[in-house]
């Protein structure tokens, strides 16, 4: 019995439509407002987008909010023992331990709150 080859075209036109089908999905507008919203730090978050997107557009800004959420989870949690702030917190007192990543986030907020006087002004 002779093989032959299945014809090459029909495999090349069904990846094409699917790949056609994937770019369409991801360029298709979104009806404004838009809403992305997910659970984290045993709450939840909600953002509104009054822009209009596409829905790759919104895939990627979802992404992003959940890295930076991640991120700033991963530093700051009390609850998890392996957070840039509880190793902080646990760090002995004058260790001069400190994260450059928790440090960068917090010290524009510390550097706003007023210095204690020193001592009688003459």
């Amino acid at each position: 019995m002779i093989r032959r080859p299945l014809p090459l075209l029909p495999w090349l036109l069904l990846s094409t439509v699917l790949m056609l089908a994937a770019c369409s999905e991801r360029d298709r507008p979104l009806d404004s407002p838009v809403r992305l919203e997910g659970s984290i730090f045993g709450s939840f978050y909600q953002v509104t987008i009054v822009d209009s997107l596409t829905q790759g557009e919104a895939n990627e800004l979802e992404e992003g909010i959940l890295a930076e959420l991640e991120a700033v989870d991963a530093s700051m949690s009390i609850y998890r023992d392996d957070s840039e702030l509880s190793a902080f917190n646990q760090a002995p007192t004058g260790s001069g331990s400190r994260s450059p990543t928790l440090w960068s986030r917090c010290w524009p907020s510390v550097a706003r709150w007023p210095r204690p006087a020193t001592g009688p002004s003459t």
